[in-house]
C-alpha cells in the first residue's frame, strides 16, 4: 500500500494528476449519489491585502485594475444528507458549507434528480482538459463555476452575469507567470500532501 502510495505520488509529481484529488474522491464514494436539493452562488471580494501585494509585485496591475472589485466564487451546495462548499483553487476543493461574512449569493434553480456525481461528470465533459488544470487569468474559479452551470443547464442571464468577470486585460506577461508559479507550487504541495490518484479513471 505504502509504496503504491509513493509510486502514485511521483507520478503524479512527474505527468500531473489523471483524477480529481483523493479527498475528493473520498467525499464522492460517500456522497457522490445523493440528491442535490440547493446550489448557492456564492461570492467575496478578494482581500485588500492581497490586492496591495499584487499591486507590488505588478505595477501594471493597478494602473489596469481601475479599483474594479474582484471576486472569488463557490458553490453552496445541500443535498438531502449533507452540505458542503465546492470551489476551484490550484485543485478542486470540497469544503465545509459556510456562509461566509459579506459574501454576496445567489440561489440557482435546479432540476430534480440531480446528483453531485452527475453535476461534476457533466461538467468534465464540458471543460475537458480545462476540468482539473487552473490559470488565474482565463481558467479560474469563475471559469470552474460556469462550466458548472453550463454543463448542467443551469445557466440563465442572470446567474451568468453574477459569475463572469473580465480580468484577461490585468494580467500582464509577469502577473501571468507570477501566478502560474504560484498556482504550480499549490498544485504541487496538493499532490505531496495527499498523494497522486486513487483511480484515474473516476
Amino acid at each position: 500500500m505504502m509504496i503504491h502510495r509513493i509510486v502514485n505520488t511521483a507520478n503524479a509529481l512527474i505527468n500531473g494528476r489523471k483524477g480529481i484529488n483523493p479527498s475528493v474522491n473520498r467525499f464522492l464514494d460517500k456522497h457522490g449519489n445523493e440528491e442535490i436539493t440547493q446550489i448557492i452562488i456564492s461570492r467575496n471580494v478578494i482581500s485588500s491585502a492581497l490586492i496591495g501585494t499584487i499591486n507590488v509585485l505588478s505595477p501594471n496591475f493597478k494602473k489596469k485594475n481601475n479599483q474594479e472589485k474582484l471576486y472569488h466564487l463557490k458553490l453552496l451546495i445541500r443535498t438531502n444528507k449533507t452540505s458542503l462548499s465546492i470551489e476551484k483553487n490550484a485543485v478542486i476543493e470540497i469544503s465545509t458549507y459556510k456562509m461566509e461574512i459579506g459574501a454576496e449569493n445567489l440561489t440557482v434553480s435546479i432540476p430534480s434528480g440531480l446528483t453531485l456525481n452527475i453535476l461534476l461528470n457533466r461538467t468534465r465533459e464540458l471543460m475537458g482538459s480545462k476540468f482539473l488544470n487552473y490559470s488565474s487569468k482565463d481558467n479560474n474559479c469563475g471559469d470552474f463555476v460556469l462550466g458548472i452551470l453550463k454543463a448542467n443547464r443551469l445557466a440563465n442571464t442572470n446567474n451568468i452575469t453574477f459569475v463572469e468577470q473580465i480580468i484577461d486585460h490585468l494580467f500582464t506577461n509577469n502577473l501571468r507567470k507570477l501566478s502560474n508559479t504560484v498556482t504550480g507550487i499549490a498544485g504541487v504541495a496538493d499532490i505531496l500532501k495527499q498523494g497522486g490518484d486513487i483511480d484515474p479513471e473516476k
